[in-house]
């Protein structure tokens, strides 16, 4: 519903609010949409690894296009069919100091590794 805490849906939408949202992902087979009111800055066309292909990755590193950001992470697109959390503690290094990165560090649309 946002990128900042939301303590209720009601502080966001409310009976009778137009609202406009985006199709984050369809699901035919099973009949199920899921919708979001964040714009994403970046919108890919492409098919993710199914799921259980994305258990192949854990551990490695690979790159990833930042899609939200919360409080404690961020999640990231790395070609699967549902987003890779990267928790604060584990953000990249800054090159030219070697410190980690902060999430207010981050843009929504970014690649990262």
């Amino acid at each position: 519903m946002s990128t900042e805490f939301v303590y209720s849906p009601r502080d966001v939408v409310s009976p009778g609010k137009e609202i406009e949202g985006w199709v984050k992902f369809c699901d035919a087979d099973a009949g199920k949409l899921w919708l979001t009111l964040v714009e994403m800055k970046a919108v890919q066309s492409q098919e993710g690894l199914p799921l259980d292909k994305f258990d192949e990755l854990v551990g490695q590193e690979v790159d990833g296009t930042i899609t939200r950001i919360t409080n404690f992470g961020a999640f990231l697109n790395v070609g699967c069919e549902v987003d890779a959390f990267l928790h604060a503690t584990q953000l990249p290094k800054h090159k030219h100091n070697g410190k980690r990165q902060t999430l207010q560090d981050l843009v929504i649309g970014r690649t990262v590794k």
